[in-house]
């Protein structure tokens, strides 16, 4: 029986990293777990595949938001290109709303702990389901986006979501009045996105493994 082609992320049992880690593997677990389903069961098969491909699309989200929480503050302290992007987004806060940000800031005996909250709290609030949106969140890592998926991938990984979690899948036939019916998904389709996209997780947490710990090889 085929199985679903994942790997775990490679971190140091003492990095920052290692509650992200966790999650991409209880995400990765659920996918592999509906993909043995479906791989059993002679009905509803490609709803088995489409709930795989929702799952992993999910754990990327769970993953951009852990690292967030536990690693982005230890990047900008010791990145140059984190740095960079912290200091951009802080100048468009302040230009957009100086009052309420610096009011916030100043307000906290650490007022540069309270911008770099600020900052984890705007990513918090967003889904990673969108190439525009990992885009921006590998650049507050000061990671190249293409390193962990490329736009030909995501865009085609988050418009097959789009169509299964806001349409269920149903498309209008052309010339057809209002006949509508299921999309027919092969199950190598699936499978390959589902993969792609846990892929994109896995290289996500590694590249931000690789800046918090390159540095202390280095030195």
């Amino acid at each position: 029986m085929p199985q679903l082609t994942i790997r775990q992320p490679v971190v140091h049992e003492d990095c920052t990293c290692l509650a992200t880690s966790q999650i991409y593997n209880t995400g990765k677990t659920a996918c592999a777990n509906l993909y043995d389903l479906s791989q059993s069961q002679a009905i509803s098969k490609e709803d088995l595949l489409r709930a795989v491909l929702m799952f992993a699309c999910s754990t990327i989200d769970s993953v951009g938001k852990q690292l967030t929480k536990d690693c982005l503050k230890e990047l900008i302290d010791s990145d140059e290109g984190a740095q960079k992007t912290f200091e951009q987004y802080i100048s468009r806060r302040i230009d957009k709303d100086p009052k309420k940000i610096l009011a916030r800031a100043l307000s906290n005996p650490d007022y540069r702990g309270e911008l770099i909250k600020i900052l984890q709290e705007s990513i918090e609030g967003t889904s990673l389901q969108s190439y525009a949106q990992i885009s921006e969140l590998t650049a507050r890592f000061g990671i190249v986006t293409d390193d962990v998926i490329t736009r030909a991938e995501a865009e085609k990984i988050f418009d097959t979501r789009q169509k299964i979690i806001h349409e269920m899948d149903i498309e209008v036939l052309a010339n057809s009045g209002s006949r509508a019916q299921r999309r027919t998904r092969a199950e190598n389709e699936l499978k390959e996105l589902a993969e792609q996209i846990l892929e994109a997780s896995c290289k996500l947490i590694e590249a931000v493994h690789n800046k918090i710990h390159e540095p202390r090889a280095a030195s």
